[in-house]
């Protein structure tokens, strides 16, 4: 799993999405957090998509808590009831399911993600090529403590 896969943007108002109260009108709090569950899915898959085969409906149940049909009921709906301006809260294409609103999110994270690590490689060139040196790196304030239990700096 990335190290960064605990993130991921999620409006604060998402309850009141219209695809989203429709859905809660069908399966109330436990459908919205069943698609919680499925987007934080999503997010710990490299591609953002969960690829289905025979057994993912039984592990979706096990995750939800549900049963299989529950499970096969709730995503087919997602994929074709709940929808606002043609675009549902899940799509299919029967190999994958995911959402398109939160490839989109992530899309932009990528973005921003990509733009920083040039930052950063653009600034540690910089420093670097300055005096022909590595740039200087400052302790951490766990490290200054770390010296200080170690004995250093008037310690035992």
């Amino acid at each position: 799993m990335a190290k960064d896969a605990y993130f991921f943007p999620h409006d604060c108002n998402a309850r009141n999405d219209p695809k989203i109260l429709a859905m809660r009108s069908v399966y109330g709090s436990a459908g919205y957090g069943w698609y919680w569950m499925i987007i934080e899915m999503f997010r710990e898959e490299e591609s953002h998509r969960l690829y289905l085969n025979k057994y993912t409906y039984d592990a979706l149940a096990i995750q939800m808590q549900c049963d299989r049909s529950t499970v096969e009921k709730y995503i087919a709906d997602c994929c074709t009831e709940f929808k606002n301006s043609g675009s549902t809260l899940l799509t299919t294409d029967g190999e994958f399911l995911w959402s398109d609103a939160f490839l989109r999110r992530m899309k932009l994270v990528d973005i921003k993600r990509e733009k920083a690590r040039e930052s950063a490689i653009i600034r540690w060139k910089t420093e670097h090529s300055e005096n022909g040196r590595k740039p200087k790196v400052k302790r951490s304030h766990s490290e200054g403590n770390a010296i200080k239990e170690r004995g250093e700096g008037g310690g035992k």
